[in-house]
């Protein structure tokens, strides 16, 4: 029983000890993916600037290179918790020669460990958030309606290039304007009028 212990605890002094380091190659944007469409809305003095746009937005990922590490790492009998003194210390039997023989097994099978996965380095693609890309287009005749603060409703439709302008009444106070597409989400801008 004693050298069933003894070679239990002389087992557990070498262990192999693994950690990970993660680099981040590149980043990859792929080809473009057309969104839902869009309203790019600002008020400037006296005027209310629309553009209805469709934009476009690419999925994206990183490419990232992991790294194993192992060390050995020693771990003596005293990690191990210590006997009261009321306990016997029992003395060590044997010559020690099964000991020998098991520190040095457990020494080669972590070094085959350490060997064969000690700088082993592995590449995965992970997934990034998506990416706008430059390709706007002007969405042409598309009829926008803006609330104004005082709840009076101006409508206009887009032109060519997808812009459209609508005057603000001079006696419009101060608040925020919504504007609305079909299809497209509501946007709202801050007015503030100019008075002389």
């Amino acid at each position: 029983m004693k050298a069933i212990s003894l070679v239990l605890v002389t087992a557990a002094c070498i262990v192999p000890h693994k950690s990970h380091t993660t680099r981040r190659l590149s980043h990859v944007i792929g080809a473009p993916i057309e969104d839902p469409s869009v309203l790019v809305v600002r008020s400037d003095g006296g005027m209310l600037h629309v553009r209805a746009l469709r934009v476009c937005r690419a999925h994206a990922s990183d490419l990232v290179e992991d790294t194993t590490h192992v060390t050995a790492d020693f771990i003596g009998v005293s990690a191990m918790p210590r006997r009261t003194p009321a306990d016997p210390v029992d003395a060590p039997q044997g010559d020690g020669k099964l000991a020998a023989v098991v520190l040095a097994v457990t020494g080669a099978m972590t070094a085959l460990d350490i060997y064969a996965e000690d700088g082993k380095v592995t590449a995965r693609r992970e997934r990034a958030a998506d990416e706008q890309v430059p390709c706007p287009m002007g969405l042409r005749k598309i009829e926008v309606t803006a609330e104004l603060p005082s709840g009076r409703r101006s409508e206009a439709v887009t032109d060519d290039t997808g812009a459209a302008e609508l005057a603000i009444p001079g006696d419009e106070p101060a608040g925020d304007i919504v504007v609305r597409a079909p299809g497209m989400e509501p946007r709202s801008v801050a007015f503030s009028p100019t008075r002389p």
